[in-house]
């Protein structure tokens, strides 16, 4: 996730592996970074451009009203907020949103 759209990668899953431990989340999805260590850096947020795999450290957001493009500019225009509020998590502080 170090660019803003992910078209593939070099990590691959099996079917089977899908279901335990990781999850399949459609194209146009957008994948955000919630936890481990590239957080130290930013926080990242990609749009997958195809059907793509991940762990318990993404979630992927699949908008029903927002087009997708315009979530993901949304959310890469607020990287530095929300990374802020990621710094006050890992704090313990209580944070409002």
């Amino acid at each position: 996730m170090m660019q803003s759209h992910v078209f593939d990668t070099e990590d691959r899953v099996t079917e089977g592996a899908v279901g335990n431990g990781t999850r399949l989340a459609p194209c146009g999805s957008i994948m955000v970074m919630v936890r481990g260590m590239g957080l130290h850096q930013g926080v990242r947020i990609s749009q997958a451009r195809r059907d793509v795999a991940f762990n318990q450290d993404v979630k992927a957001l699949v908008s029903k009203k927002l087009d997708s493009a315009f979530l993901l500019y949304l959310l890469l225009h607020y990287q530095e907020d929300l990374l802020t509020k990621v710094r006050a998590s890992g704090r313990r502080t209580l944070l409002t949103v």
